[in-house]
């Protein structure tokens, strides 16, 4: 017996009121199937709406790979186009686009042997071990393997300030303070994160950059 559902998902595709995405939102690939006339950033919005409160406050973005792709177009704009089919997993992160340091940079570093991981120059980010369910994050599980979570940590400018908050349940320590999920720290640098009794020691240095000229 046919599946009513498949057989109506199927008729809203042929007939181009409606496309089928994988939408991947945390780590969680999510089938569904969105009007053809939505922008993108309508896409974001109505998924926003099904998250808590917390996370409706934030700035979404939907990114095919780890390009974003533009809000004020139609999801049938990019269907003719080419640029999303059946087999598109998008990805929906908090924006890329937010504070750019000018000046200076932020280094992860591996405490034991000074091996420079990443250098961090916008905010926010995440931090954690990357998958192809999380390709935007900074990973750094070569110091903790799998018991580093995906996505482990995020890092925001406040204010001229570095607030560093814990998303996983393992918890993690700043400076030996030890932070546990949803809680977050400032960070005073050079700061020495944990991410798990089983990892190793990160340091996150504030270092000067020069200023390309405009």
């Amino acid at each position: 017996m046919n599946d009513p559902f498949s057989d109506l998902h199927t008729f809203l595709e042929n007939n181009h009121t409606h496309t089928m995405l994988t939408l991947v939102l945390h780590g969680n690939e999510n089938p569904v199937l969105v009007r053809s006339d939505l922008t993108v950033r309508g896409v974001v919005d109505a998924a926003k709406r099904k998250l808590g409160r917390e996370e409706q406050e934030k700035r979404y973005a939907l990114y095919l790979h780890d390009d974003p792709l533009p809000p004020g177009k139609k999801i049938s704009e990019l269907v003719n186009a080419g640029e999303l089919t059946r087999q598109s997993k998008v990805i929906m992160r908090v924006a890329s686009a937010g504070t750019r340091l000018k000046g200076f940079q932020l280094v992860i570093v591996d405490a034991a042997t000074q091996n420079e991981i990443e250098a961090l120059t916008r905010f926010p980010v995440t931090i954690g071990r990357r998958t192809p369910d999380t390709p935007d994050v900074v990973d750094v599980s070569e110091s903790g393997g799998k018991s580093i979570s995906r996505r482990h940590a995020e890092i925001r400018e406040e204010g001229g300030q570095f607030v560093i908050k814990c998303l996983s349940e393992r918890g993690l320590t700043v400076n030996g303070e030890l932070l546990a999920e949803s809680q977050s720290a400032q960070l005073t640098f050079p700061a020495d994160i944990a991410l798990t009794t089983k990892s190793g020691l990160l340091r996150i240095e504030k270092r000067a950059t020069s200023i390309a000229s405009t």
